[in-house]
């Protein structure tokens, strides 16, 4: 058995943006239970853009589709290690502290395998499922 908490993965960060926490900004998909991953990480990238615009008041519509373009590839390199995360943070607040091997390799291939559409509450069904929570 391993400690949930020492589970976690690091993400793969860019830092491009000085005044950008993106581990934050990827973190933040932890408080949501409702919606597919498409629609939240939607959310998450519109609300760190308003953010930034808000910071810099003078940013051009260019500036902002980079930023927007910058934050979608962040969140599609960080996918599988998002999700994983998310999972590992779902079991913390059950609160469930320890899991066995088995389920960390199965919850790691359900990472794999979620989609943009996948529905975040069916997600955390099966995580359900898979630890008997």
């Amino acid at each position: 058995m391993q400690k949930i908490s020492t589970l976690y993965r690091p993400f793969h960060l860019k830092k491009s943006y000085k005044d950008i926490n993106e581990e934050q900004i990827l973190s933040s998909l932890y408080t949501y239970k409702n919606g597919t991953v498409e629609e939240v990480v939607s959310r998450l990238i519109n609300e760190a853009v308003l953010q930034h615009m808000h910071l810099y008041i003078d940013s051009t519509i260019t500036q902002v589709v980079a930023l927007n373009e910058y934050l979608c590839s962040l969140f599609m390199n960080n996918l599988e290690t998002l999700m994983l995360n998310y999972f590992l943070y779902y079991l913390e607040t059950m609160p469930m502290e320890e899991i066995d091997e088995e389920t960390i390799t199965k919850l790691e291939q359900l990472a794999q395998s979620v989609e943009m559409t996948a529905p975040l509450e069916e997600l955390t069904l099966k995580i359900d499922e898979l630890c008997k929570v």
